[in-house]
């Protein structure tokens, strides 16, 4: 399970943090993430930690699905998991400015300022006086995704033109399509060896889309 803050919202002004609860991290500012006072005693600290969700899918579907004509033959494999929710580490990288070289990602132009008070990215700077690394809802995801995954064709060769072989050729796509809200590469967040755990996106390669053709020769 996920353990940590609820990040409500960004400060907007000045005036919102002097009638907020304190946050015993350091100090921050206006385009800061402002987190919730979980407990209601006034200051906000370890003690607000509590579960934000779960990776582990709530239900998991799959369908396949096949049909022929004559020599031809069709076959579909759909999956999907549901109610998960996905550690989006990659955002630190992506949406903050004081994680090191790394790239940002587009979303960082629409960030935080005193012209752009109502904005759900941070504001930019150097310094991480916030503390705004630590595990919250800021980066949890719902990583709820449905996939077809796979799509095969396949033509059997008459007999009579095989010297009573039997053979089939085919084509089949794998990972043909992904159908989520998930910001990150891949919902599914295949495992990493620098992650213990599953559902902590790093930004580990995602499952390929291949492409195949072969045949199936039986004698």
């Amino acid at each position: 399970q996920w353990w940590g803050l609820i990040a409500e919202r960004l400060f907007v002004d000045e005036a919102e943090i002097a009638n907020s609860p304190k946050q015993d991290f350091g100090t921050y500012q206006a385009g800061d993430i402002k987190y919730k006072d979980v407990n209601g005693d006034g200051v906000i600290d370890e003690r607000d930690r509590t579960y934000i969700g779960s990776p582990h899918p709530k239900a998991s579907m799959g369908l396949f699905l096949e049909t022929g004509w004559r020599n031809f033959t069709m076959a579909m494999f759909f999956y999907s998991a549901v109610g998960q929710k996905v550690y989006n580490e990659i955002r630190w990288y992506t949406d903050f400015s004081q994680s090191g070289n790394f790239n940002s990602a587009t979303r960082i132009l629409d960030a935080w300022s005193p012209e752009n008070p109502n904005s759900t990215i941070p504001m930019p700077t150097l310094n991480n006086n916030n503390q705004e690394n630590r595990a919250s809802t800021y980066f949890i995801e719902d990583a709820s995704f449905f996939k077809m995954r796979s799509l095969r064709l396949g033509y059997r060769i008459p007999e009579n033109l095989t010297w009573r072989f039997r053979a089939n050729l085919f084509a089949e796509v794998q990972n043909v399509f992904t159908i989520t809200n998930y910001t990150g590469i891949d919902p599914e967040v295949p495992y990493a060896g620098n992650v213990n755990t599953v559902g902590i996106d790093r930004g580990v390669y995602p499952l390929p889309r291949t492409f195949m053709v072969g045949v199936n020769i039986n004698m």
